[in-house]
């Protein structure tokens, strides 16, 4: 049995994936993500905008690969997992926005509408060859 248990936590450790860091090099980009226009939530399923606004704090051009959004697990309300990918590059002290399109859902039939839906965005750069994302947790405070 231990040696099971072993295995599986071995298997498991060895899928995980860790997310690469940022090179010490390159300064951390100031991200908001924001819904695009208003959000209004019902008993089923509603279409969310999402803005992704990136400002380049580093001294050396970054380029906006893949925004990957989706909702932590809590909440009454989910966003449809989505990601989508891009070849953006940012200049040094520069601003750029990108948009998604997903759907806000009731995770519970009876959620009482107006909950904010928790969303979480991984965000993926380039630097000087060298990948690396970051990740912003926020909350949208829907319409009733």
């Amino acid at each position: 049995m231990r040696n099971v248990v072993a295995s599986a936590l071995l298997l498991l450790a060895g899928c995980s994936s860790t997310a690469p860091s940022r090179p010490a090099n390159i300064a951390q980009p100031q991200i908001e993500v924001r819904q695009a226009g208003p959000m209004f939530l019902s008993q089923g399923s509603t279409p969310v905008s999402i803005d992704v606004q990136v400002t380049n704090r580093a001294d050396v051009p970054l380029v906006l690969r893949e925004v990957e959004i989706s909702s932590p697990d809590s909440g009454q309300y989910a966003i449809t997992p989505a990601r989508r990918l891009f070849e953006e590059t940012i200049a040094p002290g520069e601003t750029r926005k990108v948009s998604l399109s997903t759907s806000a859902v009731a995770r519970n039939m009876g959620a009482p509408v107006g909950e904010p839906v928790h969303l979480r965005a991984w965000v993926r750069f380039e630097a000087n060859g060298k990948s690396f994302r970051e990740v912003v947790i926020t909350q949208f405070a829907p319409l009733s």
